[in-house]
């Protein structure tokens, strides 16, 4: 089972419904409401790339605030969910658009005031992770809203494999084979679970790519990792 194939059919269909009520789904959209209205403080928020857009879980936020709203995802199920949530009143400040984020990320270049990416980077391995918040950070001009899971230290790594390790075995064992029969299973790139990242890693990545983190809000604790959505910054230029 890879990402790609996850998020089709049936489950793009249901997965507002099976999420939108629980504590973790309202904390995270608390958060990004309080993201945004600290990012407007620096100045008006025109643009915004969610990426990926899912089922468009933010349109009617940023239409409400008549933000040029542009949403990429590479399902196009989960995109004819998101059509359902633009208004059409104001439809043309909505763009949504079936692409893969790899190859629509690289092409962006100071595009956007503000960068959206949530339940996004815990599918990857952390050196893709770490490539693709190079690509989101690039892509904007001022601010970036990223979900992820982090650990602290190589203990929690060594529980989560602990703790996973059957669930792998029963429910992703015959994915796996039929994946690769196929050559459509990446190791390099695509894991078959959540994965958590190295915080310190990630906060020396974004501060090398000159930018900081304003803002965190944790919406999980879990023994080997918090779930957290970040608020980032694009530094000043030095003078």
């Amino acid at each position: 089972m890879t990402i790609t194939k996850k998020y089709f059919g049936k489950t793009a269909m249901e997965y507002d419904a099976k999420r939108r009520h629980s504590r973790t789904w309202l904390t995270e959209t608390s958060a990004l409401e309080d993201f945004y209205r600290t990012a407007a403080q620096s100045g008006p928020i025109r643009t915004v790339l969610d990426i990926p857009c899912g089922t468009g879980r933010w349109i009617p936020f940023f239409q409400e605030r008549n933000i040029d709203y542009t949403g990429v995802d590479v399902s196009k199920d989960m995109i004819a969910v998101a059509a359902r949530s633009v208004r059409e009143s104001d439809a043309r400040n909505v763009r949504i658009l079936e692409h893969d984020c790899f190859q629509y990320l690289p092409a962006r270049q100071d595009e956007f005031d503000l960068v959206v990416s949530t339940r996004f980077l815990g599918w990857w391995h952390t050196d893709t992770a770490m490539s693709l918040i190079e690509s989101l950070c690039a892509a904007s001009r001022k601010f970036v809203i990223i979900h992820l899971r982090v650990h602290d230290n190589r203990f929690q790594v060594a529980f989560r494999r602990l703790v996973k390790w059957p669930k792998f075995v029963v429910r992703y064992a015959s994915a796996v084979f039929g994946s690769w029969k196929e050559g459509r299973l990446s190791f390099r790139h695509n894991v078959l679970d959540v994965e958590s990242h190295p915080r310190q890693l990630v906060e020396d990545h974004i501060q090398a790519l000159g930018w900081t983190i304003l803002e965190r809000v944790v919406t999980k604790r879990l023994v080997y990792a918090n779930v957290e959505i970040w608020l980032m910054q694009k530094d000043e230029p030095a003078c």
